[in-house]
């Protein structure tokens, strides 16, 4: 499968996977204008190839720069991990989790922070 970097060049086209089949919705559009302006702090998408049939992306920034209220500094901080439909137990997550993918901008000192919803994990 396929793994291609989403950024401020080609996120219009490529999408971010939310939403994707309403991309004139409000919702869409505010996302797409706020990612744009993160990619100068370091945000990294990386999604499986839709063309491939890949259903899932990743999508993670320097702590620093979180938006959620953590004190991750000197962590990558993972917004959202999602494989779903028939890549789902392939192992595609993992995949987007190894740390040869996650190519950092910044050097990063210490580690991941994944933020995990119990409703969510399965």
């Amino acid at each position: 499968m396929r793994i291609i970097d989403v950024d401020r060049q080609n996120v219009a086209k490529m999408g971010f996977f939310c939403k994707m089949s309403q991309k004139k919705c409000d919702g869409y559009q505010r996302k797409l204008k706020c990612l744009e302006s993160r990619f100068s702090e370091g945000l990294k998408i990386k999604m499986l190839d839709l063309s491939q049939g890949g259903r899932g992306f990743i999508e993670y920034i320097p702590g620093k720069f979180a938006w959620r209220p953590v004190n991750a500094d000197g962590y990558m901080f993972i917004h959202c991990l999602w494989v779903v439909g028939a890549s789902r137990g392939k192992g595609y997550a993992e995949i987007l989790l190894d740390g040869k993918l996650l190519s950092y901008r910044y050097p990063i000192k210490k580690d991941l922070v994944p933020l995990l919803d119990r409703r969510k994990r399965t």
